[in-house]
């Protein structure tokens, strides 16, 4: 019976240690897996809240989104594409999100989406829809925010509310500076990505600079949020949330880590908490939300 005891005993420290263990992670971008961007993270909050942080990457935004369902995650950084996907599927999650880079009011160009088109060929946004079925289209990937969502809102004002149908071709480069190295190898008619990442493509090329131009450019983007499980007791959510308000002031090179690893993050100077319908007022501006909820529902799984 003292055996039997003393098991069970040593079953439930066990338990109870791998428990009280944070499991950080996100997703992939190209190359990067971002464990080296969460990982001077990871260390701030093992000092916080005095217990083990690890952290993980995702291959992809549909792996991450299947893993914060399958409650593999307490604190996630995903894109706002992500996020919105993670809402929209019928896949309960116990994540919800709690904070969200915050960037200076008066901000300029901070995350944009940009539809980019050869110098060489006369494409009018404005009669798009009439024209769209002679052009190939190149977007970045299906997880994408500026390479894939918000070009495909930006498309339903042109009344192309199924690019796939609508285009001649819809095909994915892999990452925003293939997007613009097909349109300027002839690969593409028309493509789609971030407009920083097309700014620092033209930055660098002076040929390309004379072979491509923006065509219409987006709003701004809000930035996506840090998701926190609910499954987490109260208290340790209040910490870990307070963590991530105050890491800009306690922890410069976490704040720091994390921002390099985003691009879109760029201007960002600190994490805010935000409220359950942070993300609506971006999407509303692209009218009819039929059409919004159709293209979130096209990729949610």
């Amino acid at each position: 019976m003292k055996k039997w005891s003393l098991l069970l005993g040593l079953l439930a420290i066990i338990s109870y240690a791998e428990a009280q263990v944070l499991r950080v992670a996100t997703y992939q971008y190209s190359t990067n897996d971002r464990i080296g961007n969460l990982t001077p993270l990871a260390k701030h909050l093992e000092t916080q809240l005095n217990m083990p942080v690890t952290v993980k990457s995702y291959p992809t935004v549909q792996a991450f989104i299947e893993g914060l369902q399958n409650n593999e995650v307490d604190l996630g950084f995903i894109n706002t594409f992500g996020y919105l996907l993670l809402r929209t599927s019928s896949t309960a999650s116990p994540m919800k999100a709690a904070a969200a880079w915050s960037v200076p009011d008066g901000s300029q160009d901070v995350y944009k989406s940009c539809f980019v088109i050869p110098k060489s060929k006369k494409i009018n946004w404005d009669d798009l829809g009439a024209n769209s079925a002679e052009l190939r289209l190149a977007l970045v990937f299906a997880g994408s925010t500026s390479g894939n969502l918000v070009p495909r809102l930006m498309l339903t004002s042109r009344g192309i509310d199924t690019p796939e149908s609508a285009f001649k071709s819809v095909s994915y480069a892999g990452t925003h500076q293939a997007a613009v190295e097909w349109v300027a190898g002839g690969k593409a008619d028309i493509a789609a990505m971030g407009q920083d990442a097309f700014r620092k493509t033209l930055a660098a090329s002076k040929e390309m600079n004379d072979q491509v131009m923006e065509l219409n450019v987006s709003p701004e983007i809000p930035l996506g949020p840090a998701l926190l499980n609910q499954n987490l007791a109260t208290g340790l959510r209040e910490k870990i949330i307070k963590a991530l308000i105050e890491l800009h002031l306690n922890s410069p090179d976490a704040m720091e880590g994390i921002r390099s690893g985003w691009t879109e993050a760029r201007k960002a100077t600190h994490f805010e908490q935000i409220s359950p319908d942070h993300y609506e007022p971006f999407l509303q501006q692209f009218g009819r939300p039929a059409a919004v909820a159709a293209i979130l529902a096209q990729f949610a799984n």
